[in-house]
């Protein structure tokens, strides 16, 4: 499992402070994504996350990648990818089957950088950068995103 560097987006602070019982505040999909990465002497290195991201890099900046760095892959979450028997915490489980993901469109396997999570109204709730996962059509991915709530 990759390290991954997580932020809470300021869209979702801001639903959670404007919340008027109509706000979706449950997940609904995620997107993997190929950028999130800056070349560093030849070699991609994860972006930090910041809590200003609205989309994925690879889309909110895609002129700042190659075109064959442009690739997302978007998945519905089930009820069974959100856990929430913890009440201080929620777990969200981001999974792609094997068949999943795993064509960039021009017959290449993906290189995925950053993953964001997202509610119902295209809110991007969560955003996290990590080390390069390549998305080989013989593998699945599965990166955990654990959420802690805090009265402190």
């Amino acid at each position: 499992m990759p390290t991954l560097q997580t932020v809470v987006t300021n869209g979702y602070l801001n639903l959670l402070r404007d919340a008027h019982g109509e706000a979706s505040l449950v997940p609904s999909y995620f997107r993997f994504g190929e950028g999130g990465w800056t070349n560093q002497g030849g070699t991609k290195v994860p972006n930090t996350p910041e809590a200003a991201q609205e989309d994925l890099d690879c889309i909110d900046n895609a002129s700042a990648y190659p075109t064959d760095s442009r690739f997302s892959y978007e998945k519905d979450l089930e009820a069974a990818d959100i856990d929430t028997s913890d009440d201080a915490k929620v777990t969200i489980i981001c999974a792609l089957d094997p068949d999943e993901g795993s064509d960039d469109g021009s017959g290449a396997a993906p290189e995925y950088y950053e993953l964001g999570i997202y509610n119902a109204d295209d809110v991007l709730m969560f955003y996290s950068t990590f080390p390069k996962i390549q998305k080989e059509s013989y593998q699945g991915v599965e990166i955990r995103i654990e959420v802690t709530f805090s009265g402190e």
